[in-house]
């Protein structure tokens, strides 16, 4: 009778998710390698021809100083083509990833390790100031504020400014549109139609003349006679308007109208470097700029595939739809992901990325430039997992895995909204997407509400939290 009550009460509750508990497994690293190499071939010399891991330690070729008694690993081997002028050569490199003993764990050196897992933003994350999206290689990063502005005959608008916080500059991010697309093409690419039968055109005009389409239009002074007049009808909702403040504030700080693409470029390098060829350094701010959405990011991120075909119509998403995602619930959990081999693989990412941008502004390129790229020894990765601040010393007493390492989870990191030694107590708070996902009594004493443990039956899908149709639909906890 009690075994009969047990069975019927174990088919009726949830089952642990195994998608979850075993996601370090099935979520190889070696895509993420892939994926990593595969970024390498925007230097047009460069081919990557593939990559392979062998598992079986008796086939590994390069132990070098490793002992292996005393570490687990798998070895990578990757395959580059490299072309200068008539000459070409194959590069292969062979570096050390930790192998998972136990589902959980990695041992490096006799020592027995876990990798956490990361909690970070699956979309857009916002706060009083900053306007972000999380990528493998840095955030897409604006700074926002309310401004106010007026025309010529002193009509008042209110706008929001959006500035790119990158590459240590704070600058609006008409520099990089108008500098890579044009002016004419830049307006077009909003949804915005230059012209006088259009949106927003420019024309020379007396004082006495402007009041004769101060009706119809906003009026802007640029320099000597000209204008910029924006159309009052079509520029209508919140979104047009912030445009209207940046197009406004790029041509009247810089004395700048419909220019060639060439002079914005030379604008935009003159911003980040006074002293260096304008137009070289633009081009290296662009290609940046460019790197920066990945892959990786474009794949995860649940939005319409017209706007992240690149990183120009994921900015302008970010812009567009900015007073519907502003409003966005940081601490909800359907905004969020959990990650484990893209923070482990993000040094061989930092590295690649550093080497293309020398090779990039490298004159008379040789084989030897080339090659210097792939000088990663058989423990580049292995050293840099060991001082990873999310990888863990195994002191379990017991032998109970999956809560003393499988489901540990913190939200510190890069990436994340514990990044950093100062973290609101906001985010040190239990939300109400917490439960049934997150523990909400295990946590730890020295980084209490970041560190804490995944409850076992939570769902997940390609890392991210999906909606637990067991909840009331009236307690608004999903999305």
């Amino acid at each position: 009778m009690q075994a009969s009550m047990i069975n019927n009460l174990s088919r009726q509750s949830e089952p642990f998710n195994e998608d979850l508990i075993f996601y370090r497994e099935k979520d190889s690293i070696l895509t993420h390698i892939t994926e990593i190499c595969k970024g390498m071939e925007v230097i047009k010399n460069i081919t990557f021809l593939g990559a392979t891991v062998e598992e079986d330690e008796t086939k590994i070729t390069s132990w070098g100083a490793v002992d292996i008694e005393k570490s687990r690993l798998s070895e990578v081997t990757v395959q580059f083509k490299i072309q200068v002028k008539d000459e070409e050569e194959i590069i292969e490199r062979k570096f050390f990833i930790p192998r998972l003993v136990d589902n959980f764990f990695f041992i490096l050196n006799d020592v027995k390790y876990f990798p956490i897992y990361q909690v970070v933003e699956a979309t857009v994350f916002l706060s009083s100031k900053i306007y972000s999206l999380k990528t493998l290689l840095m955030p897409i990063r604006f700074k926002y504020k309310k401004r106010t502005f007026s025309d010529f005959i002193g009509e008042e608008l209110t706008a929001t400014e959006f500035n790119l916080n990158l590459f240590k500059h704070n600058i609006s991010f008409l520099y990089y549109f108008f500098a890579e697309k044009g002016f004419e093409e830049t307006l077009e690419f909003f949804g915005y139609e230059y012209g006088e039968e259009g949106d927003f055109f420019i024309k020379e005009l007396t004082e006495k003349q402007v009041s004769g389409y101060s009706e119809d239009y906003y009026c802007f002074k640029l320099k000597k006679k000209n204008f910029l007049l924006a159309n009052k009808e079509s520029l209508q909702c919140t979104t047009d308007i912030d445009f209207l403040y940046a197009l406004v504030n790029i041509l009247t700080s810089n004395n700048k109208i419909n220019e060639p693409i060439e002079v914005w470029k030379k604008l935009l390098g003159s911003t980040f470097s006074p002293t260096s060829i304008h137009e070289e350094k633009a081009e290296s701010i662009l290609f940046s700029l460019r790197r920066i959405f990945d892959n990786f990011t474009k794949r995860v991120l649940k939005i319409d595939e017209e706007d992240k075909k690149d990183i120009y119509t994921i900015l302008r998403w970010m812009i567009v739809n900015f007073e519907e995602l502003r409003y966005i619930d940081t601490m909800d959990l359907c905004n969020k992901r959990i990650q484990c081999w893209e923070y482990l693989t993000a040094p061989l990412l930092r590295y690649f990325s550093n080497s293309t941008y020398r090779i990039l502004n490298t004159r008379n390129l040789a084989m030897k430039d080339l090659r210097s790229i792939f000088n990663i020894n058989a423990n580049f990765l292995i050293k840099r997992i060991k001082n990873n601040d999310l990888i863990r010393y195994n002191g379990a007493v017991n032998n109970i895995d999956l809560f003393s390492a499988g489901l540990k989870v913190t939200f510190r990191g890069p990436g994340s909204i514990g990044d950093g030694s100062d973290v609101a107590d906001k985010f040190r708070d239990i939300h109400k997407s917490y439960i049934g996902r997150i523990s909400l009594i295990t946590t730890s004493a020295g980084d209490p509400g970041l560190s804490t443990t995944i409850v076992p039956f939570t769902s997940i899908k390609a890392g991210r939290f999906e909606p637990r149709p067991f909840v009331p639909s009236d307690n608004n906890v999903e999305e």
